[in-house]
């Protein structure tokens, strides 16, 4: 019966463990989402900066 139990035992961490992994895997999706919003965001102030350089008629002299 001590086997059952540290099989028990065994199972009820594993369980844990996988339930954290669950989390941590929900955060860091959560995370690359973010990421991505911020890219996004980042590209189209790129685009915006870009095409005011375009029509800037500034002496490339200077």
């Amino acid at each position: 019966q001590s086997d059952l139990k540290k099989t028990k035992d065994a199972l009820e961490r594993a369980e844990r463990k996988i339930a954290e992994l669950l989390e941590d895997k929900a955060r860091i999706v959560a995370a690359a989402e973010s990421i991505g919003e911020a890219n996004k965001k980042m590209a189209k102030n790129i685009d915006v900066l870009e095409k005011r350089l375009e029509s800037c008629h500034c002496d490339e002299d200077q």
